[in-house]
């Protein structure tokens, strides 16, 4: 049963911490692999113990068993047309688009746990401006294409900004009070990324970063 499964299998019995903790291990489950129980507690500011209570509630004996499950299903050191199709393999029996739209809908309903209303109708206010300016880099930059887009279709005018320091400093040269700058991130901070924000403060401009954690 792949990590996955599991995680849908319990997925009503988990606390907030526990959906925390899963949220966690869906972004990056290579890295905590490698890591011990604390390291893996410290990425939410959890205790220890709680990813031991997590690994038996998935159904594992020890978290050192449950380590081990996750250095064979994320760290194969197979071919990676193999580990495809070893993944494929995993889904042939729910078959493959329900199996998608059950990982989607798991990993949908956990938004609640760290977005709340309030917030998204602060982020609808803060990007009512008369520009929004929008940054992103390596895996982000879809996001920031998306937003691009669907603010475009809403009317609203806005900057996609790119390129070097040199390029970004010039697309933002009139940046101002009636502006807003949105910023998405992964996992680390991206270059440029706190120059930006020092400057949307200075000018006055609202900011708004989605991300996981800075």
């Amino acid at each position: 049963m792949s990590l996955v499964e599991r995680v849908q299998k319990i997925s009503s019995t988990l606390t907030g911490t526990e959906n925390r903790l899963v949220a966690e291990l869906m972004q990056a489950p290579r890295e905590i692999a490698l890591g011990t129980s604390a390291e893996f507690a410290a990425r939410i500011g959890a205790h220890e113990a709680t990813t031991s209570r997590l690994a038996r509630k998935l159904g594992f004996a020890s978290y050192a068993a449950f380590r081990d499950a996750l250095r064979a299903e994320f760290l194969s050191t197979g071919s990676p047309s193999h580990r495809v199709t070893q993944t494929l393999s995993g889904m042939q029996e729910k078959g493959y688009l329900p199996q998608l739209i059950a990982d989607e809908i798991a990993a949908l309903s956990r938004l609640s746990d760290y977005v709340q209303d309030a917030q998204i109708l602060e982020a609808a206010r803060m990007l009512n401006r008369e520009r929004v300016f929008l940054f992103a880099r390596g895996n982000a930059e879809a996001l920031a294409v998306l937003m691009d887009r669907r603010l475009r279709r809403m009317g609203l005018a806005t900057v996609l900004l790119r390129g070097d320091p040199r390029d970004l400093a010039e697309q933002l040269l009139t940046l101002g009070p009636a502006d807003a700058v949105m910023l998405f991130a992964f996992r680390r901070q991206p270059r440029d990324y706190a120059r930006i924000v020092d400057l949307a403060r200075q000018r006055g401009a609202a900011s708004l970063a989605v991300s996981g954690s800075l």
